[in-house]
């Protein structure tokens, strides 16, 4: 099912992770299993320290230039980048803290898509359609996530005067001189340049972590569930497993319940992080749509660019992200359903099956009891989105 350029991909992507101190596992590509690294978790330490001690910096420089009366372009500017930065650094902590059950959990599905290949597709290439799709998919998140940093860059170089940037504690005549005071004021800011940076590639790569267990988590498994556990009026057109695997009841109730159990072992660990993100994401692009349509005459290009940029960006990543959720759980779902259609040897397998499927909980991503991610979740986002800058507008935009 999995390609050997797919394991190389993964090994670059955590080798690339753990460097920077967003996650402190490895990948071994020998072995293919992920494992914990005490090196990369002293510095996984150490990166979730630092980035909460600079955010807490630059939330207190952003409260400190708050004015009620005239809320400015520079508060704007210092609150969303704050804001990102709060967005990023629980999750980053997260990881951190729930780690070893992260690693179980990606192993363990691993381990069980290569058995479930062994087992019921014997004759399925390793360059199917599916994995190529796989490492296509990885390779171009690689490399988007390793381009995403530079918005930071761009963002410091246009905006080093705002306050939440370290060099600018030093005083500004001192910095602007020249002699001794001068060099000190541009090794400043050649520091924090290599600060932000560093910060900003540790956060960013967060998304690069998401992505990779996303792609070895959802895509594989569910298509599995869908595609192969799943009665067809079509019969075995199409299908990529051999017949023996939809021929017993017993098989098909073992397959399902591992794909449950291994489900509720990754929202463990996700469900509470996309509640908190759901939430955050949503305020998030409410306040830059409106500081956008409210502000534009006051605003800079850059500025007006920037925000329209992380708002477009958040909007789609998430949205993206609920509507293949959501399918994922309306799919996933009907797959139970459908046993009922089965014709088996015996009438005793098929009752079997039939009680098996009314006894079957929801599968769902998300935290169960709080937030499941379903069908029409990426609709609700956006139009929430949508209706909440018109209020936002027509309430705070008249004061």
């Amino acid at each position: 099912m999995h390609s050997s350029k797919y394991y190389r991909l993964l090994y670059i992507s955590c080798k690339i992770c753990t460097y920077f101190g967003t996650i402190g596992m490895t990948f071994d590509p020998k072995t293919h299993l992920y494992q914990l690294d005490e090196r990369a978790r002293k510095r996984q330490f150490f990166s979730c320290l630092a980035v909460s001690l600079c955010i807490i910096f630059t939330s207190v420089k952003t409260y400190e230039i708050y004015d009620e009366e005239k809320v400015t372009q520079e508060f704007n500017l210092c609150y969303v980048f704050t804001f990102v930065g709060i967005l990023l650094v629980g999750p980053l902590w997260n990881y951190f803290v729930e780690e070893d059950d992260f690693v179980m959990v990606l192993n363990q599905l691993l381990f069980y898509q290569e058995k479930f290949r062994a087992n019921w597709m014997p004759h399925v290439p390793e360059k199917s359609k599916l994995s190529q799709f796989m490492d296509s998919l990885l390779f171009f998140t690689l490399l988007n996530n390793c381009c995403q940093p530079f918005s930071t860059f761009i963002f410091f170089i246009s905006n080093s005067n705002l306050p939440i940037f370290f060099h600018n504690l030093y005083p500004a005549d001192l910095a602007g001189g020249g002699g001794l005071y001068g060099a000190i004021g541009r090794g400043l800011y050649i520091v924090d340049f290599l600060v932000i940076s560093w910060m900003s590639l540790t956060l960013w790569f967060m998304l690069l972590v998401a992505c990779f267990s996303s792609v070895t988590y959802a895509l594989p498994f569910f298509f599995l569930v869908v595609n192969e556990l799943k009665w067809e009026q079509n019969g075995e057109a199409g299908r990529q497993t051999i017949p023996e695997l939809r021929n017993s009841a017993k098989n098909i109730v073992i397959e399902f319940n591992s794909v449950r159990i291994l489900n509720c072992g990754m929202m463990k660990f996700l469900g509470p992080m996309l509640t908190l993100v759901n939430l955050m994401i949503g305020q998030f692009c409410l306040f830059t749509n409106f500081v956008v349509i409210r502000r534009w005459n006051e605003m800079a290009s850059f500025t007006k660019a920037y925000f329209i940029l992380l708002s477009t960006m958040f909007q789609l990543v998430w949205g993206i992200c609920l509507e293949v959720s959501g399918r994922i759980h309306k799919n996933v779902n009907t797959v139970s359903k459908s046993w009922k259609y089965f014709t088996l040897e015996t009438p005793q397998e098929s009752k079997y099956l039939r009680k098996m499927a009314k006894s079957c909980r929801p599968i769902g991503v998300g935290q169960d009891g709080i937030f499941i991610i379903k069908r029409i979740s990426s609709m609700k986002f956006f139009r929430g989105i949508i209706t909440g800058t018109f209020k936002a507008l027509l309430t705070i935009g008249k004061s």
